[in-house]
């Protein structure tokens, strides 16, 4: 296990580095799974991160507001969804028949571990596996219009949107969602 830290100046010792990988490894098969299931999920949920800002989009939206969160949170884990309902199709026919990873634990679990996990998630995460259930597919949208939205830029619409997805994170309208979108991005 290749252990970095991007974000401290601090310099993790190989022995540490060996105490952290027999905590997360050690139990039984069950939670190593579960562990990798966990970890794939969150480097795929950064890498979506990765994607929604691929030209310093978030420089141009300015302050990180309860908008950007929400939004930026919810569009990560909608990707992140995306990957693993695509992998698991894959898995289970014919992209990764000869992969070291093949199990059938992993076919009929992997997606439903990741799918479960979001929807436990805080609810601007939570938010993600209703736009990827309803099929609100706005991540693309949102990447190149953030700087249309920075600031003071459209309150009005971005109060509704957040105040709307506040309420109804667990089951929203798919008519009203793309309502709401619709408002932002004209």
């Amino acid at each position: 296990m290749n252990i970095i830290n991007i974000n401290s100046d601090i310099i993790i010792t190989p022995s540490q580095k060996s105490f952290i990988e027999e905590v997360l490894f050690c139990g039984d098969d069950h939670h190593r799974e579960e562990f990798m299931f966990l970890l794939a999920k969150v480097i795929v949920h950064e890498f979506a991160h990765a994607q929604l800002d691929y030209r310093d989009d978030n420089v141009k939206y300015r302050k990180k507001d309860d908008f950007w969160h929400w939004m930026e949170e919810s569009m990560a884990n909608q990707l992140t969804l995306e990957v693993f309902r695509d992998f698991s199709r894959g898995y289970r026919h014919y992209k990764y028949q000869k992969s070291s990873f093949r199990s059938k634990s992993w076919e009929d679990t992997l997606f439903d571990f990741v799918v479960d996990f979001v929807k436990k998630q805080p609810p601007a995460y939570a938010l993600g596996y209703e736009l990827f259930d309803k099929r609100i597919w706005r991540w693309w949208i949102w990447r190149n219009h953030k700087d249309d939205l920075g600031g003071q830029k459209r309150a009005q619409q971005k109060n509704s949107w957040l105040q709307y997805v506040q309420s109804n994170y667990r089951n929203i309208d798919e008519e009203q969602a793309e309502k709401l979108y619709d408002e932002l991005f004209k």
